[in-house]
Parts: C-alpha cells; structure tokens; sequence
C-alpha cells in the first residue's frame, strides 16, 4: 500500500532566512535581506511560512535569520527564532541542533510559488526514501509554461534537472567539518556542472570530465551517489512535479516572472497543465 504522509511522525522545519539580497530585484530595491523583500504587498517568507503552515506534516518551524527576520516570522503559529550564524551550513546545523524530530525539513525563503500541496508532494515521496540527505529536484520536461526558469537546469546522463529548494535531512547528520564544508559548496553550486561536480569530489570532476568528453554524463542518481560516498553521507534525489519548487528569487527577471504569476491565479494550475501534470494522488508518481 502506497505510503502516506499521516503514516510518519511531524517534521519540523528549518527556515534558512539569513541570506542577503546584494542586488536590486525591482527598480528602487535596496540591499537587505532577502526573506523581507516584498513582492505583491507582502514579504517573500510569509509566502513559505503560510505553504508550511497549511501543509500536513509539519511540525515547529524555525527560522535562521536575524532579528527583524524572526520577530517577522513569529506572527505564525509555532514557530521560533534562531540567530542567524552568517554562513548557510553554519546556520542549518544550528537549525539541526534545535529541531526535535528525527528527520528535519529544510527550504529557502525566498519561494514565493510555494504551496502546501508542494510541500506535501515532496514529503511524501522523501519520507518512505532511506538517506541521509534528501533533495528534491524537477525535470526539464515539467517546467510547463515557466520558460523564465530553464537556466536553473543542469545536463546528466538521463537528462535535465533543477535542484529544487525542499531538503530533508536526518538531525544526526554526521557534525564533522569537511562535511560541512562540502555541502557549503554543492549548495552554492547546484546550478553548474562543472562546479557541481567538483564540489563532490576530484573523482566525480574526473569522471564527469572524461564522460563529457565521451558525451555521456553520469545520471543525477550516479552523480550523488559517487559524491555522497566520498565523504561519508547517503545522498538521494526525489523527482517532484512540480516546477515551482526550483523557481526561487535570485534575480530581476525572477522576481518580475513571480510578480506576473501570482498577478493571474490561474497561471499556476494552467503551467502544469500545459506540461502534462495531472494533480492526481501523488503515491502514484515514481521518483528515482
């Protein structure tokens, strides 16, 4: 019988807000942080922090970021503040380290197309899946009408993806500082190959190199798999439907794309649609 989400304990969430917005994402945007930039009359974390609230599953939430970011985000219901540590991984073991579940959520603020039907799609295929850290990605195929987003796709063997922002990760993630490092950079470098694939290790760059040359790049499966070895953690991907997971804030054209997507309610079902997502329950999906 295909798993549920009913079926597992609550996660809680960690909301790694901390990030600074260095560019101007609209004209007359200053410098600030990135959870605080509104869009539509209203920040971009309230938008997370109502698809989290909303989605089944969910535990406490907590929010890396710096006071003016937390005071915002304890409006909501169960959730607390962290300070912000100013360094992504630095701030994701501080949020390891308050979260009680075994498992912990993680995903960025800045993810204004985000929706608790997302939340729970990617829950419920991460869930069931054994590893120490579990990342969401989406295929080229899926983006549908969100043609402003196919920078965000990256060539493997067995096709296009884009690293989504949903993560779950075990709280007893091994606390070792090359670890910490490590996946400082694959984070940073999710949207290059090159610097993805040399952020797992010498091996993977060597072997990506030689299949390059050859035309035939490892899959998204082999690629995680070899890197995760290396040093010592369980990678997996799970493959959602949902594009809207990868269309974070990042630039100006971002930003203008989600202005215009959430100025047409319609537009979010409409995209899927287009790329042939029918809403149905998702344990029918595979994932990889």
């Amino acid at each position: 019988m295909p798993s549920t989400i009913s079926q597992f304990a609550p996660v809680d969430t960690v909301l790694l807000a901390g990030s600074i917005n260095r560019i101007a994402l609209f004209p007359g945007d200053q410098p600030g942080y990135k959870a605080l930039v509104e869009l539509q009359g209203k920040p971009l974390i309230a938008y997370v922090l109502d698809a989290l609230r909303e989605a089944e599953g969910i535990g406490r939430i907590f929010v890396v970021g710096a006071p003016e970011v937390v005071e915002y985000a304890s409006q909501w219901p169960e959730v607390s503040g962290i300070p912000d540590g100013h360094q992504l991984i630095r701030n994701a073991w501080r949020g390891l380290r308050a979260a009680t579940t075994e498992r912990v959520l993680f995903c960025n603020p800045d993810q204004p197309l985000l929706r608790s039907e997302m939340v729970e799609d990617f829950l419920q295929r991460a869930l069931p899946t054994e590893g120490d850290l579990i990342s969401s990605w989406v295929r080229y195929e899926d983006l549908g009408l969100y043609v402003e987003g196919e920078h965000k796709f990256a060539k493997f063997g067995d096709g296009k993806y884009a690293h989504g922002n949903l993560f779950l990760v075990r709280k007893d993630l091994p606390h070792i500082e090359r670890v910490r490092e490590r996946l400082d950079r694959i984070y940073q470098s999710r949207k290059n190959n090159l610097r993805f694939a040399w952020a797992l290790g010498p091996s993977l760059f060597g072997r990506f190199l030689f299949s390059l040359l050859l035309g035939k790049l490892p899959s998204l499966n082999e690629t995680l798999e070899i890197g995760g070895n290396k040093f010592g953690i369980n990678l997996k991907p799970v493959i959602c439907p949902y594009p809207e997971i990868a269309l974070d804030i990042d630039e100006p054209e971002d930003y203008a794309a989600a202005q215009r997507y959430l100025s047409d309610p319609s537009f979010v079902s409409s995209a899927l649609e287009t790329a042939g997502i029918a809403r149905e329950p998702t344990q029918q999906r595979a994932t990889v």
